[in-house]
């Protein structure tokens, strides 16, 4: 299991509080953002993922399928 992930702060009323951080039945650490309206989430194995929670999909997800529908700006350029 993953120790504590990094966390993020937000300002309130001049004190910074930390976004609190859940631990799921699944294992899974989230911690959410009012902010930006994302899950941050961490699974039993650290890996670390974006939830956005309006499409409901993740932000790899999302890249993913940009990809697939844009393949000429997913390309780097190449050199010769």
């Amino acid at each position: 299991m993953c120790r504590q992930p990094l966390t993020s702060e937000r300002l309130v009323d001049g004190v910074y509080r930390t976004y609190p951080v859940l631990t799921n039945e699944d294992g899974a650490i989230t911690s959410y953002s009012e902010s930006f309206d994302l899950i941050f989430s961490w699974n039993e194995v650290c890996e670390f993922d974006i939830l956005d929670t309006v499409p409901k999909r993740t932000i790899d997800q999302i890249v993913i399928e940009h990809a697939a529908q844009h393949p000429t700006e997913a390309r780097a350029p190449r050199r010769a």
